[in-house]
């Protein structure tokens, strides 16, 4: 069992994104906290900014590192790219090291254990490596 809530649906967003700035008030208000500054990466850089636009009397600072939100989509930009250029978009988007790494099979898995042997085990023991690595 998870101790998630359950997202709402609505088919913007909104909801599930006020659940998230609603919990972050609801915690500030918990602790007794006037004014906080607000710290963001990543996905945590949209919901922090979203919350600071919310609730801008409680925010004394908003730090933002590698923020992304949702882009509008651009139709027409994306159908005047030529069509491999998409294809290749569209493969490249399921791949990453670790399908990569299964992709090859036994050479990928190979090549793993040997670049962690020489990042883990340099320095060690040969007998204190293998034991790491097993």
């Amino acid at each position: 069992l998870s101790a998630r809530p359950p997202f709402p649906d609505s088919p913007d967003g909104t909801a599930a994104e006020s659940l998230f700035i609603d919990a972050l008030e609801a915690w500030r208000i918990s602790l007794g906290i006037d004014r906080l500054v607000v710290f963001g990466h990543s996905f945590g850089g949209y919901i922090a900014t979203c919350y600071a636009l919310r609730y801008p009397q409680s925010v004394s600072g908003l730090i933002l590192n590698d923020p992304w939100g949702f882009p509008s989509p651009e139709p027409e930009k994306a159908k005047s790219r030529p069509m491999w250029v998409r294809v290749l978009g569209r493969v490249m988007l399921k791949m990453n090291l670790v399908s990569f790494l299964q992709n090859t099979g036994p050479i990928g898995y190979n090549m793993f254990r040997v670049q962690r042997r020489k990042r883990v085990c340099t320095g060690l023991d040969p007998e204190r490596a293998n034991t790491i690595l097993e």
